[in-house]
């Protein structure tokens, strides 16, 4: 299959030990890709092992995609595609209904997947809480700048 953009970012998929090295630090604007172990982990290697994939057909019924990218912004292998004929962007394969169901009622929101630990409730919202006032009070500083130098024009 041929890939829309011909760079290396899309067609690369990355190995554990590979993907590290875009781990996510303190006080940095993220950016792809943001290697996020407790993630990267459980999809490479338990809904691997316990999900099925479903191929994803397109809703226009031609089968005539071209690839955007091999991984999802985490470095997990995840195809995205899009449709040749009607420009629709989609995955080429999904969970199924039954996988779907069975990772958000178990495991999201209940797993750190930074830290691989079991989180949930006060501790979750507050750590939510410090990483979206660090972006707030970044846009908004921005924000404050462009407005002053707006008014001295």
């Amino acid at each position: 299959m041929e890939f829309v953009i011909n760079h290396k970012r899309f067609s690369k998929t990355y190995e554990n030990e590979e993907a590290k090295k875009y781990s996510f630090s303190e006080n940095r604007i993220r950016r792809f890709p943001d290697y996020v172990p407790g993630y990267y982990n459980f999809f490479t290697h338990h809904a691997q092992k316990n999900y099925k994939l479903e191929k994803i057909k397109c809703i226009c019924g031609e089968e005539n995609d071209l690839i955007l990218s091999n991984t999802d912004r985490h470095c997990v292998k995840f195809i995205t595609v899009i449709c040749k004929n009607c420009g629709l962007i989609r995955a080429k394969e999904y969970f199924r209904d039954e996988d779907v169901t069975d990772f958000y009622t178990n495991y999201y929101r209940d797993k750190d997947f930074r830290s691989g630990k079991e989180k949930g409730g006060k501790e979750k919202f507050d750590e939510q809480f410090k990483e979206k006032k660090f972006q707030f009070d970044l846009i908004n500083r921005y924000k404050i700048y462009e407005l002053k130098k707006k008014k001295n024009c």
